[in-house]
Order: structure tokens, then sequence, then C-alpha cells
């Protein structure tokens, strides 16, 4: 009871900073419509009512083949989510600036579904792994989507399973579509094919792979990667690198596997080109990637944070070398941060603040921190 007036439940509206607009939340995804016979999860729904909503809709795909969540809380998913053959079945949030929390108890298993293409958009999954245990799947998207690295966070922001995956996909030869993404771990078979646009995977523990595969081995390779403006937190190992452009590979501090950080099975074929990756990777053939192997001193990037919720995570200092701050293709930064490309920014800045303050003035810049 407050001001007299008594309520069943108290709803907080929040908001999150961050440093570009990925993992989904308050900003426009710019999605495609929703369809007028999509199953809706309302707002104005309790939790318990739209736990049931939830089930029965993602029960009934064969008839519902996309299911809109307006409910911005969290929300307990199915445990098993079974799908139809030959759809394509997309659960997604319901609009910009919402952003269904889906706390599993456990992992969430997709199973059946041959020739389906699943697509999820907008959403953050924690508690527990997207497991792709089906055989005949056509394809997996994730776009503006959330996969808690480390499952879920304590109340001091430390990962509660820094070790355990996001995504699991044990289906061979899938095609997986990741754009835009916050992702943990993921664990793969060897000939998954991956597209990973603009996103984040990151390990939060310094011996766990951000990507490897399927298995209780930690040097298991897994994945053929297609990447663009990516950044890679944890080791990656891989069957191999298709074509990575203007991305960031990290090793943690306090890694201590003998084996090298970043790792491909086959590197007679792919190519790297405007990335940094770490001294001891072994990739396939290199364009204008960093470190330059004639430099004195690797150029190696330095985050503000690596701590998923941090406002600045994943963002490079200012100190980093320019060799990373201005390596991209495009002249802006490696990583997932390219759009943004704050350096090149400040740059563009300094040189036309003269033009626009008085005599004798001088122009800087004074950088804002959480």
């Amino acid at each position: 009871t407050m001001l007299g007036l008594t309520a069943d439940s108290l709803r907080l509206f929040v908001h999150y900073g961050a440093a570009t607009r990925v993992g989904g939340g308050g900003y426009d995804r710019g999605a495609a419509a929703i369809g007028a016979s999509a199953a809706r999860i309302g707002d104005s729904l309790t939790r318990t009512a739209a736990e049931t909503a939830l089930a029965a809709a993602l029960g009934d795909l064969g008839n519902v083949s996309e299911v809109a969540i307006g409910y911005g809380g969290p929300l307990t998913p199915p445990a098993l989510i079974t799908l139809p053959q030959r759809r394509t079945v997309r659960i997604t949030a319901d609009g910009p600036g919402v952003w269904p929390t889906l706390f599993a108890g456990g992992d969430v298993e997709i199973r059946a579904g041959a020739g389906t293409t699943l697509i999820l958009e907008g959403l953050r999954i924690a508690g527990g792994a997207i497991n792709i245990a089906t055989r005949n799947l056509a394809g997996l998207v994730l776009r503006d989507c959330t996969l808690v690295p480390g499952r879920s966070l304590t109340p001091g922001g430390a990962a509660t399973d820094p070790t355990a995956p996001a995504l699991m996909i044990q289906q061979p030869g899938l095609e997986v579509t990741l754009e835009r993404c916050v992702i943990g771990p993921i664990r793969c078979e060897p000939t998954v094919a991956l597209t990973i646009n603009d996103c984040i995977v990151d390990a939060p523990d310094a011996n766990t792979a951000a990507i490897r595969g399927v298995g209780v081995a930690a040097d298991r390779y897994g994945g053929r990667l297609t990447a663009q403006a990516s950044t890679f937190i944890g080791d990656v190992r891989l069957a191999s690198f298709i074509e990575v452009s203007d991305c960031i590979f990290a090793r943690r501090h306090g890694r201590t596997r003998a084996f090298a950080s970043v790792d491909a099975e086959r590197l007679q074929t792919g190519c790297v080109r405007y990335s940094a990756l770490p001294p001891d990777a072994r990739a396939p053939r290199r364009y204008r990637c960093a470190p330059d192997e004639a430099a004195a001193l690797p150029a190696l990037p330095i985050f503000v944070s690596t701590r998923y919720g941090a406002a600045s995570y994943a963002t490079l200092v200012p100190a980093t070398s320019p060799t990373i701050l201005l390596g991209a293709e495009d002249g802006g930064e490696m990583g997932v941060m390219n759009r943004v490309s704050t350096t090149r920014k400040q740059a563009a800045l300094l040189r036309d603040l003269p033009d626009w303050i008085p005599f004798g003035n001088a122009a800087g810049i004074q950088l804002m921190t959480e």
C-alpha cells in the first residue's frame, strides 16, 4: 500500500546505458512489422498470465508461427520448444523499447522443425542456454538479442556461471546468423556456418572459449566463421575462417591455457582483414591486421570494461593503439564499436572546432565516464 492505494504488483521501468545499439533494449530495432495473426503477449498482463499466454503460444506454433512479446518484465519460458515443419517461426519483442527477459530455469531445448527457420528478435535470455538439439532445422537467426554471458549476474554484477555456454548447436551444417547481439560462449559442431555481424561474443571466464566445438575438451574446433565488425572476448577455436573483417579477438587477462587463444583447424582457406588478433593467433592469410608483424610492440585492444552490464562494456580506451582505433576498412574502430567510432569523431571535431570558437581560445574535449 502506498499513498492510500493498494496494488497487486509493482512495475519498475528502467533504461540501460550502452555505448552502441547492440543486444536489444531501449532503441528502435527497425524490425519488420508484426503480422495481424501473431500471438501477442500484452504488457497489461500479470506475470502469471503472461507466462501462461507465452506457453500457450509456443505450444501452438503449428497454427501461429509468430509470437510477439510486449510484456517487458521477466518471464519463465518452457524448457522445450517443438517447432513445426517447413515454416518460418518468429519470436520477437513487440515494438521498439520493449525488452522481454526470458529467465529460464535451465537450458531451453529446440526440437523438430524439419525445414523450418527460427528467428529470435529483441529478446534477453538468461538462466540457461539455447540448445539446438534437432537435426533438420533450416536456419537460426538472432537479431538484437542478448544471451547473457555467464547465464545471469550476481547483485554485484559478476557472472553466476562464467564457464557455461549461452548457445549450443548440435545440428551439423546448420546456418546460424547473429546480428547486433550480445552473447555468451557458443558451442557448435565443426560444420556449422556462423555469420556474426555487429556482435559481442563474450566468455566471462579467462580459460573458457568464446567459440569452440561441442563436448568437454577445451581445445575442440567448432564452426566456420564469417564475421563483420564484432568483438570476441575469450578463446576462439574454429574449424575454419571464411571471411572476417573489422573484428577484435581478445583473450582475457589471467588466461593459462597452453594452446593458441585464436586457432583454426584449416589454415589453407579463408582470410582475416582489418582485424586485431592476439600475438599467438593461428589464422589464415591476413590483410592489414594488428599486430603488425614488423612492429616492435604489438598493438593490443585495451577495454574500458569487459563486464557485461557496464555502460562502457567492450569499448576501447583512448590510449589504445591507432592501429586498432582507426584500423577498420572504413577508417573507424575495429570491433563492435565500428558504427560509433568515437576516436574518428573526436578527430573530426577537433579539426573543425577552431573555426567556430573566438580568437585566442583553445578547443578541447572532456569525455564523460560512467
